[in-house]
């Protein structure tokens, strides 16, 4: 099952009172830190993304950092092409503004990660399978 939930805060609050569920969120590094996060130890860091371990409930959390917008630019730089060669901007700030409206163009970005073999999008798959 597939649950979007608008910010951390919320995620962490729905993995509280799940079992064996994984959860991914951003870092944003400015924003206050659920108290859900303080306690899990980092069983994984790679590519800027930090996988914690709930282990009492058996939930993972993955933790891009610093946020979806600036990894997956990053990403897409290191794997040698431009958000914009998919029609979406390559300034995270504008990229947050459309990616909702934009998921067509942001599962082709997703795609030709898998396709080049990205090692970011990799470690992340490997972890949310």
């Amino acid at each position: 099952m597939l649950k979007h939930e608008n910010d951390k805060g919320r995620v962490c609050k729905r993995l509280a009172k799940l079992m064996d569920c994984t959860g991914m969120v951003d870092e944003d590094p400015l924003s206050a830190q659920p108290s859900y996060l303080k306690y899990l130890p980092i069983i994984e860091e790679k590519h800027g993304v930090r996988v914690l371990s709930d282990k009492q409930k058996g939930n993972k959390v993955i933790i891009l950092c610093p946020r979806l917008e600036e990894w997956i630019i990053k990403s897409v730089s290191e794997s040698g092409f431009k958000m914009s060669d998919f029609g979406l901007p390559d300034k995270a700030n504008e990229l947050h503004r459309v990616i909702n409206g934009r998921l067509q163009a942001f599962q082709k970005v997703i795609d030709k990660l898998i396709e080049l073999e990205n090692p970011g999008i990799l470690f992340l798959k490997s972890h949310l399978t």
